[in-house]
């Protein structure tokens, strides 16, 4: 039992750890166009990424998929930067954005699987004592990082601090910059 609770946490501080801060920023420029009415697009957002990122971690820890380290990381910036495109250029175009989020958590998910397979090479490996309390803990993560974000969003809203427009401008501009620096460092080509 105490290894199910370890991969909860491992997968929850994935997340809300600084040490993630390009997930962090992903999360943020995914939220950026949304408000608490969208709540449940939100949802369904984070578990198409938690279902498509474990999906990539299984592939990885099986070997079926190897990527090199260098392209995944890269790839990761390509997601956050085309996320916040996304929101400058077309932020009415919130009905496919499950399906980008999907493949997007597919990416991110093998960016992790080389730290996650550490993992599985001190213990024994199961699946069901691994690989699914770690996601559980992704998920859990990721509502919370999604929930301060719209709050906080909501807030700001509220007392009319920021109109929509505004705030997806002061979210999805520095992100995107930010996101452009790391696809420069992480140059593949």
């Amino acid at each position: 039992m105490w290894q199910v609770w370890l991969f909860v946490q491992e997968g929850f501080f994935h997340i809300v750890s600084l040490d993630s801060l390009d997930h962090l920023l992903f999360l943020l420029a995914l939220v950026a166009i949304y408000t608490i009415k969208d709540w449940k697009k939100l949802l369904i957002m984070a578990t198409a990424f938690t279902i498509a990122h474990a999906i990539a971690l299984m592939c990885s820890i099986f070997n079926l998929l190897l990527i090199p380290n260098e392209i995944i990381e890269w790839l990761i910036a390509l997601t956050i930067f085309y996320t916040c495109i996304e929101n400058l250029f077309l932020p009415n175009f919130k009905s496919a954005k499950v399906y980008s989020v999907g493949v997007f958590g597919f990416i991110h998910g093998i960016g992790f699987s080389q730290v996650l397979r550490s993992l599985f090479t001190r213990m024994n490996y199961n699946p069901w004592q691994t690989l699914l309390p770690f996601n559980l803990g992704v998920e859990l993560g990721q509502l919370l990082v999604l929930a301060l974000f719209l709050l906080i969003i909501t807030f700001s809203t509220k007392i009319e601090i920021l109109r929509p427009k505004l705030r997806n401008q002061l979210i999805s501009i520095p992100v995107a910059m930010m996101s452009f620096y790391w696809l420069i460092q992480r140059n593949i080509f």
